[in-house]
């Protein structure tokens, strides 16, 4: 089949690409439901729903793979860390 050892070695070369074209398309499909949730989220600002649960979750799906997500994430978790302490 396709991934069927060669005699020129291409084996290593054709899993390569499919590992790297699975990530890929992880991560599309992550930044796709992520930005979703999110989205709706910020819907529900005006619209009745539950907005402050469903925009840190868009938020916490997103940083599963992209820095700016997590750098968020990092940032509201030292803000609620300091504003405890004050308390």
């Amino acid at each position: 089949m396709f991934l069927e050892e060669r005699p020129d070695g291409n084996l290593r070369r054709a899993q390569k690409m499919i590992s790297e074209r699975l990530k890929s398309i992880k991560r599309i499909i992550i930044a796709i439901v992520g930005t979703t949730v999110l989205l709706i989220g910020i819907a529900l600002i005006v619209l009745p729903g539950p907005a402050f649960i469903l925009i840190p979750a868009g938020i916490a799906i997103l940083a599963t793979e992209f820095q700016w997500a997590k750098k968020l994430i990092q940032k509201f978790r030292q803000k609620v860390k300091s504003k405890r302490s004050v308390e």
